[in-house]
């Protein structure tokens, strides 16, 4: 059985070579949507290369959604010190937050919201 990625460049090296369009989708049973945002996506492309495109989308994707949920992590809980934290109090925690993570003074000093 093809791969998704096989069936792929199948398609688009049929086009290549002037099957027409509709030819080419019933042949594969796919639609006509289908083939041109295959042919948009991958023209040009070998099946290891769709792989690789394929699944650095995929990576792109989840970084984008961690990206996401980090950065409204990271208001929640500057919010939370601003709420908790008196500026004064703020800035004795820096020795502290610095012992325990690699980190900077002046990165610590954004994170407290004293910069």
């Amino acid at each position: 059985m093809k791969t998704q990625s096989a069936i792929i460049e199948q398609a688009l090296f049929m086009a290549e070579c002037g099957v027409l369009a509709s030819t080419i989708c019933d042949r594969l049973k796919i639609t006509d949507t289908t083939f041109y945002n295959w042919k948009r996506r991958f023209n040009g492309l070998n099946a290891a290369a769709i792989d690789q495109l394929t699944e650095l989308q995929q990576t792109n994707r989840l970084l984008q959604k961690q990206v996401k949920q980090l950065s409204l992590d990271k208001q929640v809980l500057q919010d939370v010190i601003r709420n908790s934290l008196p500026t004064e109090n703020r800035e004795q925690q820096i020795p502290g937050i610095m012992d325990a993570q690699p980190i900077t003074t002046n990165r610590v000093r954004q994170l407290l919201l004293l910069k």
